[in-house]
């Protein structure tokens, strides 16, 4: 049976992105492991080659893919927040021997029953967030303060700035694609792409420029269909 040091349980790629500094920086004094529970055929066809990236990235960084159903031991296991079928979450429990296991709250999805369950499913006692006091307005809002009134909720913030991903990176303008919901209509979408066109011509053109598609789809939301 293997061992490791710390393993992450990882449900969907966009919202463990932290987990790439954590397995960067700590796999090179620990040995650390990376559970991934399979995609979902949607999620497959939406962002299945994203998902592959940040495999490959994981394995880069020096973290060891641990195949489903596998027996492992490990000092430290860390669950990121995730609608786990009961399925994966039994299997987890039957082949994975964890002295201590807490979760990785995502940054807006407590209070919502799905997402809730995984606290129940693997017996946690203790949560890491990434702004714990917006933690605290979402549980107030949705009424659910009883889940996580027996929690330790620990602020951790966001590694990116210690630990970077990619230390080399570096631009000057940085243009996010929005998801769809922040617009009500097609006359919305194309005001806001003038409106980029029109900052984009304020700039000097020796100046380095980056468009970053939104990650919940791998075709760019802003793209006609025809010109996927």
């Amino acid at each position: 049976m293997k061992k490791y040091d710390l393993i992450f349980v990882v449900g969907y790629f966009r919202s463990a992105t932290p987990f790439l500094s954590a397995v960067k920086a700590l796999s090179k004094e620990k040995k650390v492991g990376v559970i991934f529970a399979d995609l979902s055929s949607s999620m497959q066809n939406k962002t299945g080659n994203t998902h592959k990236l940040f495999v490959e990235l994981c394995v880069q960084f020096g973290g060891e893919v641990i195949k489903f159903g596998e027996q492992v031991q490990t000092n430290l296991l860390v669950v990121q927040q995730y609608s786990y079928s009961d399925e994966f979450a039994n299997d987890m429990r039957r082949n994975v021997s964890a002295v201590k296991t807490v979760g990785a709250l995502t940054l807006a999805s407590v209070g919502l029953e799905a997402h809730d369950k995984f606290i129940e499913q693997f017996q946690i006692k203790k949560v890491y967030a990434l702004d714990a006091g917006l933690i605290e307005f979402l549980l107030g809002k949705r009424t659910a303060e009883t889940k996580y009134k027996s929690l330790e909720i620990v602020d951790v913030g966001l590694p990116f700035k210690n630990y970077p991903v990619f230390p080399d990176f570096s631009c000057d303008w940085l243009f996010l694609g929005p998801t769809l919901l922040s617009f009500k209509n097609e006359a919305g979408k194309k005001q806001f792409l003038a409106c980029v066109l029109k900052l984009i011509a304020q700039i000097p053109p020796e100046e380095t420029i980056f468009y970053k598609e939104h990650n919940g789809n791998e075709r760019d939301y802003f793209a006609p269909r025809g010109y996927y």
